[in-house]
């Protein structure tokens, strides 16, 4: 996928980013809140599954300016850039702007979109690359709809 190409090559410039890659790598999905779940269950009634971008997915956007990814690697699941938010679920491609984009990187609130809410929560230290202007760290991002709330474990990074 194109922003794990961005790490990889972040990786090179920056040996740290390669042990978060790594980390990331390790990542799991899980299920309902707290439930470990293997990727071939079904989704319990109302819940949203996230599917990975495709690498098409990723550059159909026209904005430009920092590049925020969640990812559980080798995958990406959410792309923010300048406000547009772009993931997919069962569903479809789902692409909004949102006016929250800094806070909802930030991890201090969730960003909706289609009526589908994500929130972000760093789950450990923040690395952060001065030489390449980027930042990663591990997080789990919760993704909720009807009532039902799912999680991710991965990692985030932004590079501008």
């Amino acid at each position: 996928m194109i922003g794990l190409r961005v790490l990889a090559a972040l990786a090179v410039l920056v040996p740290s980013i390669s042990a978060v890659a790594l980390t990331a790598e390790r990542g799991a999905l899980a299920g309902e809140t707290g439930h470990a779940q293997s990727n071939a269950s079904p989704p319990p009634q109302g819940g949203v599954n996230l599917v990975p971008l495709s690498e098409d997915d990723e550059t159909s956007s026209k904005q430009s300016g920092c590049m925020f990814l969640f990812s559980v690697s080798p995958k990406d699941f959410v792309q923010l850039i300048d406000g547009e938010l772009m993931f997919r679920t069962l569903s479809g491609l789902h692409v909004c702007h949102i006016a929250n984009a800094d806070a909802f990187m930030d991890a201090r609130e969730a960003a909706v979109c289609d009526g589908i809410s994500l929130k972000l929560r760093r789950t450990g230290r923040i690395t952060h690359h001065p030489a390449s202007d980027s930042s990663t760290g591990p997080a789990q991002l919760s993704i909720g709809q009807g009532g039902v709330s799912r999680t991710l474990r991965g990692t985030w990074g932004v590079a501008c």
